[in-house]
């Protein structure tokens, strides 16, 4: 999973960023994901969720209630 210290720019969240311009793409780090997602080797886009229905094979991402980000694929 990113860093959101590497996908923030002038001090905007991540957030903000998808909200102003609709979506981000950053390198992924990380080897939880991988094979699916190689440690600095592949990238990711985070795009603004418009409330579509969400299919296996989707990687979400979701800020916890304690504040961190997580990317989690859909398998089920």
């Amino acid at each position: 999973m990113p860093t959101e210290e590497k996908i923030m720019t002038d001090g905007h969240s991540i957030e903000d960023r998808v909200a102003e311009l609709g979506e981000i793409v950053f390198s992924t780090k990380g080897r939880s994901m991988y094979p699916m997602l190689r440690n600095r080797k592949d990238m990711s886009v985070i795009r603004r969720y418009e409330g579509e229905k969400l299919n296996v094979g989707d990687v979400p991402v979701f800020r916890r209630k304690h504040g961190k980000l997580v990317m989690h694929r859909i398998v089920k």
